[in-house]
């Protein structure tokens, strides 16, 4: 019954303010032990719809009864009755008569503003984002009743409002209750095929394969980047082991490139797996973003990566500090795509 009671509450709470549902769960701890992931975006989202089709088809009756009171209400406030008032008292001797005559007011009723300074600024976003960043901006920096009363009087098409305001209330609801997000590491926040180039640039003057019969750095890391494409693949299928990967892709590569592989010196594999994680290139923003999110959800790292490579790089990097768990597909025995890494990561 408890559990029941607190759902309509989260439900009631999010079709008003529709960020005090995500609150109340992931804040209050009675509310965080009762509602699991799907359970809690449910009364979210149930309560956020319930805001927007009560307030979009009954605004009009609501307004119309608050009018009704508070000018019933200001004409007892300013003595209309007179039950209201004392009888009146004075200082003298003699009786004193008193007579009360009212007058009443035949000017007519100032038309009220329908928009406030806040629903004007509403309005603004209307008029440059349209109904779409309206509906978007609504859940999370206004209340459902204040941007559907305000779409419902710029917009004639009520069902465009209903789907809008439900996409947009489906993906901050889905946003703001979760609590761990998952990265991958290369090609993601890790610049690979940056970090790799500059390596293979290195190595190229370093064990001078122009002399080897390499022409040229480019033809190189072309060639290089295709065979090593095809073998990552292969390892991810369990074709290869990790040392055939890290010692026969140079190989492949001299033999891709149309010369003996066996004239590939075995210093590039050792090499390669030395520099290349020391590299520190990230895609643009990776820091900030990585900064805004640490300390709101829990994050994790899930890499198919070799366990004392991607340390390395994440160290290089200055990444380390923002995870509270890296998952390398070696500690677990399952490799990306395989749908147990994910499993394992969960638990």
């Amino acid at each position: 019954m408890q559990k029941v009671i607190h759902f309509i509450v989260v439900v009631l709470l999010s079709s008003v303010k529709f960020i005090g549902g995500p609150t109340l769960v992931y804040l209050n701890e009675k509310y965080e032990f009762e509602f699991g992931f799907v359970q809690a975006n449910i009364a979210i989202i149930t309560g956020g719809m319930l805001g927007v089709v009560v307030f979009m088809y009954f605004s009009k009756w609501m307004l119309k009864v608050y009018r009704g009171i508070r000018k019933r209400m200001r004409k007892v406030l300013s003595g209309k009755y007179s039950d209201f008032y004392s009888p009146p008292t004075a200082d003298i001797e003699t009786d004193l008569e008193i007579r009360y005559s009212y007058i009443e007011k035949n000017e007519p009723e100032k038309k009220k503003r329908i928009f406030t300074p806040r629903s004007r600024r509403l309005v603004r976003i209307w008029q440059r984002y349209g109904l779409v960043g309206l509906a978007a901006l609504t859940p999370i920096l206004f209340s459902i009743p204040l941007g559907t009363f305000v779409m419902a009087r710029l917009e004639s098409n009520r069902k465009k409002i209903l789907l809008y305001m439900f996409i947009s209330i489906v993906c901050w609801s889905l946003l703001k209750t979760y609590k761990h997000i998952f990265f991958d590491l290369d090609n993601t926040l890790w610049d690979f095929e940056r970090n790799s180039r500059e390596t293979l640039v290195e190595l190229y003057d370093k064990h001078q394969l122009k002399n080897l019969g390499v022409t040229s750095p480019e033809f190189f890391i072309t060639t290089y980047q295709e065979r090593n494409a095809m073998m990552w693949e292969q390892y991810r299928l369990g074709k290869i082991d990790k040392e055939t990967l890290r010692n026969k892709r140079f190989n492949f590569t001299f033999w891709d490139m149309g010369l003996d592989a066996d004239l590939a010196p075995p210093a590039l594999a050792e090499d390669y797996v030395s520099i290349s994680p020391k590299k520190n290139n990230l895609f643009p923003h990776a820091h900030e973003t990585l900064e805004y999110l640490h300390g709101r959800y829990v994050l994790h790292i899930i890499t198919n990566g070799f366990m004392e490579v991607q340390y390395i790089k994440l160290d290089s990097a200055g990444l380390s500090k923002y995870f509270d768990e890296i998952i390398v597909s070696e500690q677990t025995g399952f490799k990306k795509p395989d749908v147990n890494i994910f499993y394992h990561s969960m638990e």
